[in-house]
């Protein structure tokens, strides 16, 4: 699947009329789990609204529970792709 585009989850599509804002790279590559959730979590947790995430990860573990915690999120939107052996998260804060 390499440079393919897998989507395995995508929670409260972005609307229409939301304003996109800037974007964030975070590159977790090499980051241990669960340092790698915190730290996701903590640029979440910050971002402002029509602010995008780029997460990019190789551990499919790490990759499984960022999905469960963006689902129990429900102000984000989010897609996930599968690409030069890495996951890419790409999730978007949306409007409450």
């Amino acid at each position: 699947m390499n440079g393919l585009y897998e989507r395995t989850a995508c929670v409260n599509e972005p609307s229409d009329h939301e304003v996109m804002g800037e974007t964030i790279q975070l590159r977790l590559v090499d980051v241990p789990w669960p340092i790698s959730i915190l730290k996701c979590n903590q640029q979440l947790v910050q971002m402002p609204v029509g602010a995008t995430l780029d997460v990019t990860l190789k551990d499919p573990f790490i990759k499984d529970n960022l999905v469960l915690l963006l689902n129990a999120m429900p102000g984000f939107a989010f897609e996930v792709r599968f690409a030069d052996e890495c996951f890419c998260l790409s999730i978007a804060k949306r409007t409450a």
